[in-house]
């Protein structure tokens, strides 16, 4: 079982392309750390952890036999 889409739209209908420019970084929000918080602050050990957020998918194919009008299955 494939799975896929095929656009059937001319570029044009898409909209207009993206252009990038580098710029230098810049600061837009500086927020200090709270010192009353550090007693509430949990170390937590191992620091990762994993998660799937993706769908799950299932590819499931069944195997049958065709029967003619007569009854006879062809394989």
């Amino acid at each position: 079982m494939e799975i896929e889409y095929v656009y059937t739209k001319k570029r044009s209908e898409f909209g207009r392309q993206c252009l990038f420019t580098e710029t230098p970084p810049r600061l837009l929000e500086n927020i200090l750390p709270n010192k009353e918080l550090t007693s509430e602050y949990i170390l937590e050990n191992p620091v990762d952890r994993g998660m799937n957020l993706a769908k799950v998918y299932a590819e499931h194919e069944v195997g049958t036999a065709l029967v003619n009008s007569h009854g006879a299955a062809i394989l």
